[in-house]
């Protein structure tokens, strides 16, 4: 019960609303457990996340949209006069034109080139299988710890049985890491990408999210935000396992 209290005045007021009522429910049962262990001013610390639960409010860091400001786009909209018709093009000058957003159309299939070759990974089924195994067992470890991980952090710990990944392989380990994850328990894998914070590593974690049927929250903030709670529940399930 101590935790649950302690990561709830840590996160609480930057979790997602539904997470917070879940961590609250939690930390409700454990309180009808201890019973008469719990002191007045805990009791009361309780009730007053349990009634922030009921009327949860959004993340501090939760982008939103005033009144005003949504007035003056109703108004811009409204007032917005009707573009004039284009003229004719001149043969002359549309050789030497710049085409618009040129930069853009090639930048993006450029990076998707780029990336290719990490999105299928280059390791064999046997070889992602003997690596999962090796790194399920360092991140049960660290859950039992109440501790978080990076790959760096796993490659020093496990040696030759962990070697550098390409993106690819690295989503393809960690789905079978987490392949009988129960839907209702949080992944293994959250140890990880709670502190993998770069863009290519949050694709990454998307997909394997995608892979597995979890929903984290595009908003890079926001899915920091998720990643935490799942790590928070973890440490909670695998204290006594």
């Amino acid at each position: 019960m101590l935790d649950l209290l302690a990561d709830l005045r840590q996160l609480g007021r930057r979790m997602p609303a539904h997470e917070v009522v879940r961590l609250v429910a939690a930390l409700s049962r454990a309180a009808a457990a201890a019973g008469p262990l719990v002191t007045r001013q805990q009791r009361q610390e309780i009730a007053d996340w349990m009634e922030r639960a009921r009327t949860p409010h959004p993340p501090a860091d939760a982008p939103q949209k005033t009144k005003a400001a949504a007035a003056g786009d109703r108004g811009r909209v409204q007032t917005t006069p009707a573009a004039a018709a284009p003229a004719a093009p001149d043969p002359a000058s549309a050789e030497r034109r710049p085409v618009p957003h040129l930069a853009a159309v090639t930048e993006e299939p450029r990076e998707r080139t780029e990336n290719r070759s990490d999105t299928r990974g280059a390791l064999e089924p046997q070889k992602i299988t003997e690596i999962a195994a090796a790194v399920r067992g360092a991140l049960k470890k660290a859950a039992r710890e109440r501790a978080t991980t990076s790959w760096s952090q796993l490659r020093r710990q496990l040696g030759s049985a962990l070697p550098a990944l390409q993106p690819g392989d690295q989503v393809e380990v960690l789905v079978e890491v987490d392949r009988h994850t129960p839907p209702d328990e949080p992944l293994l894998a959250s140890l990880i990408a709670v502190n993998d914070t770069s863009p290519r590593s949050r694709q990454v974690y998307q997909r394997l999210a995608c892979r597995l049927d979890r929903d984290p929250p595009l908003n890079p903030k926001v899915a920091r935000s998720w990643w935490q709670t799942e790590v928070l529940q973890l440490h909670q399930l695998w204290r006594h396992r």
